[in-house]
């Protein structure tokens, strides 16, 4: 007992301040273990980014001025083998976009060679995008960096990990693919064949179709 006194008078420190300081240094330990988050491993329960008033997927009137991040893996033509080529299909698709939004492309690449072959698909294909805004990587986890850097309004994808992901911070997530989706897609996310039918959907131009259709059935045909 007379040791610790000696320690602290030494410090200039009484019992009250001593012990403050050891309940404060537990609740900061405590922060920190609480606040670290893993992107390989999202949790479903955390509250993901929800969209604001008039931004319900589905309910939307316009994405125009948006920025809006694509990934070309959902726009690209495979049947090329491992030359990158856009499928002739969706370039019409992504000069509107590219017209109307503010749109980022990103890539995985795995060299230099991949990089250069993607910014001259992008060329040919007569989009009117600044070169900074092509971006590639090599990596899921620098795909997942890319999108929470530039925190776009609209996120396109293919890979359903990076999906699951950016899905917690971003307010609109479209997620490319033709097979069905795993558990844990959260309701910001809208599951379709192709862009172009995931931006339908985002504006709620699919409904409004199905709905226009229905009523013509409905039309009796002049005898």
């Amino acid at each position: 007992m007379g040791r610790r006194s000696s320690l602290l008078s030494q410090f200039n420190l009484d019992d009250t301040t001593a012990w403050l300081a050891v309940v404060v240094g537990m609740i900061l330990m405590l922060a920190l273990f609480r606040l670290k988050d893993n992107p390989r491993t999202p949790n479903a329960n955390r509250t993901h980014l929800q969209p604001g008033p008039g931004q319900v997927p589905g309910k939307l009137t316009s994405i125009k001025g948006w920025k809006v991040l694509l990934c070309l893996d959902s726009v690209r033509d495979f049947s090329n083998g491992r030359l990158f080529k856009f499928a002739a299909d969706q370039i019409p698709f992504m000069q509107k976009l590219a017209k109307d939004c503010n749109l980022h492309l990103v890539a995985l690449v795995n060299n230099d060679e991949e990089e250069a072959a993607v910014k001259r698909a992008v060329e040919d294909a007569s989009l009117e995008i600044a070169p900074h805004k092509v971006l590639c990587c090599d990596t899921i986890i620098g795909k997942q960096a890319v999108a929470r850097q530039l925190a776009p309004s609209v996120y396109i994808e293919t890979n359903e990990d990076v999906v699951n992901y950016i899905a917690q911070h971003l307010p609109h997530v479209g997620f490319i693919t033709e097979s069905v989706p795993g558990i844990g897609i959260l309701p910001n996310t809208i599951v379709t064949s192709c862009p172009a039918k995931y931006v339908d959907k985002l504006l709620g131009k699919d409904k409004k179709a199905e709905a226009e259709a229905a009523a013509e059935k409905e039309v009796p045909t002049a005898q």
